[in-house]
């Protein structure tokens, strides 16, 4: 008996020592040496992109099951709201044992309202089963936001007519996504067109929703004989509906004459333009046909027709245009600001002309800056949407004129590096001016103060989108002032669209950003 009480004793403790061991190894296989961690200490997701992942990672692989709790930490510069904005679908989740990763998921709620950015932090609240991060136990979480005004124009910003027309008819178009139907009306400015004596407009409103997107502006002319040309101006705006962007267009009704001769007594040539081509007007002639305008040089001042320059294309015969060219071809070098040299018509034959404008005076002039705020982007290769906030980043800004003396340089231009795909090299811009121009200067302004500073670009320009001018390359090895570089056209070009690129070469690395783009020239005559 006492052998066998010996033994049953002898047996629990055996048993007693075992069970401690395994307790033991339990203990070890949670691994406390893993630490959990976010992936990234920031993302960002698009306010329509519904439900989202946002990735947790463990570091090493946890021999049991981990378990992750997170929560939101409120702040009150962050303004996105739980519930509102978005919903964590679960708080708490696991990585499963030899696992290396899980995800929170969020349904983002979209409001279909134009915002700011929103956002909030989401943070690590406790951890079991492995240690939790220090530096990544935060995620900061950006809602994008998608929602653009709907947009209603009139196609252009200048319509001609002239007082032999029976009517003008101009297009609107709305772009957009419309939550709602929209309604716009027409506000008529009158200037030296007055309203019911000149023109009438009978139908002032308009609604738009995202099955109706077209409709035009019938302008009835007056059948007035007019002494000289007259304007007035169609403003658009929003009645009812949700808020939206709406543009102005200048009508202009002209003078119908029977004449020949220069759109104006003063007409401007640019500084390099070696080609300069002079427009003649044939106005009031409904076939001119086999009509010949002789033209001449009248006064040249200090510069020697034959020696200085040439006149070609002088003697024009029309098969019915109402506008024809003739070129002044400048064979001398240097500054030509304030030389003058005056054009005449010298004889007109083969039409029944009314009267002509004998003379014009050309002047050799510097470029004025163009007027950005017709502009548009037409495609670009890489924006940041998001990461630089909600006035940076995005491809307009490289011809919005914002702030900084209205030349743009309080805002920027950067590649896309907030989240994929990221930017990379070459990067391209397609910009529509909306009217033909002459060009003789390009300035490009770098980011102020210079950050991912762009080393090299190039510019194109062209009358159609396309046919290209030859490349034409921008090197910031030197800059003129306030970081930006001066590209003077070897000759003037006309153009309507650019073309603006970052290359793959010049030591440009992938990380670009740029301030803004201006254009000086001068307007193509006649308007």
């Amino acid at each position: 008996m006492k052998i066998n009480k010996l033994l049953l004793l002898m047996s629990a403790c055996l048993g007693g020592a075992f069970y401690a061991c395994e307790d033991s190894s339990v203990k070890d296989d949670f691994n406390y040496q893993d630490t959990v961690e976010f992936e990234r200490e920031k993302m960002v997701f698009q306010e329509n992109a519904d439900t989202v992942q946002i990735p947790v990672i463990i570091s090493g692989f946890a021999k049991n099951d981990v378990e992750i709790t997170v929560e939101v930490r409120r702040k009150e510069e962050l303004t996105a709201r739980e519930d509102t904005n978005f919903i964590l679908l679960e708080k708490t989740v696991y990585i499963p044992k030899d696992g290396s990763a899980t995800s929170i998921p969020m349904k983002i709620i979209d409001d279909h309202v134009v915002n700011p950015d929103r956002s909030f932090d989401l943070v690590i609240k406790s951890v079991v089963g492995a240690e939790k991060a220090r530096i990544s136990q935060v995620c900061r979480v950006v809602i994008a936001n998608e929602d653009f005004w709907p947009l209603v124009t009139m196609g252009k910003t200048n319509y001609q007519t002239t007082e032999h027309d029976d009517q003008l008819v101009i297009p609107l178009t709305a772009a957009g996504i419309f939550y709602q139907p929209t309604q716009v009306a027409v506000q008529v400015n009158s200037g030296t067109a007055v309203e019911g004596t000149n023109f009438t407009i009978d139908r002032k409103n308009f609604t738009f929703d995202n099955e109706h997107t077209a409709d035009s502006i019938v302008v009835k002319l007056a059948p007035l004989e007019l002494q000289e040309d007259c304007s007035f101006e169609l403003n658009l705006e929003i009645t009812d509906g949700l808020p939206g962007k709406v543009k102005t267009s200048k009508v202009v009704i002209k003078d119908v004459r029977k004449f020949v001769g220069f759109p104006s007594e003063k007409i401007k040539i640019l500084k390099n333009e070696k080609d300069a081509q002079v427009p003649v007007v044939i106005g009031g002639v409904r076939s001119p046909r086999d009509l010949v305008a002789k033209i001449s040089v009248k006064s040249s001042g200090s510069l020697v027709e034959g020696s200085d320059f040439t006149l070609s294309d002088n003697v024009l015969t029309t098969k019915g245009d109402t506008v024809l060219f003739t070129t002044v071809h400048f064979t001398t070098d240097g500054d030509l600001s304030g030389d003058l040299i005056e054009l005449q018509v010298e004889e007109v034959t083969g039409g029944d002309i009314d009267e002509t404008i004998p003379a014009a005076t050309l002047g050799v002039v510097e470029g004025v800056e163009f007027n950005r705020s017709n502009w548009e982007i037409l495609s670009f290769t890489s924006e940041e949407p998001s990461a630089e906030g909600s006035s940076n980043g995005k491809a307009i800004h490289l011809i919005d004129g914002s702030s900084r003396d209205d030349r743009g340089l309080g805002t920027f231009w950067h590649s896309r590096w907030g989240s994929e795909p990221y930017g990379v090299l070459p990067y391209e811009f397609v910009i529509d001016m909306h009217e033909q121009v002459k060009v003789g200067t390009v300035r490009l302004y770098r980011r102020q103060p210079s950050n991912s500073a762009v080393k090299l670009a190039t510019i194109e320009i062209s009358d159609d989108n396309v046919n290209w001018s030859p490349m034409y390359d921008m090197d910031f090895t030197t800059t003129d002032p306030d970081n930006s570089k001066i590209l003077d056209l070897p000759t003037v070009r006309t153009a309507r669209y650019i073309r603006l690129g970052i290359p793959n070469r010049g030591g440009n690395g992938n990380t670009a950003s740029l301030a803004e783009l201006m254009l000086f020239g001068l307007p193509l005559e006649p308007k």
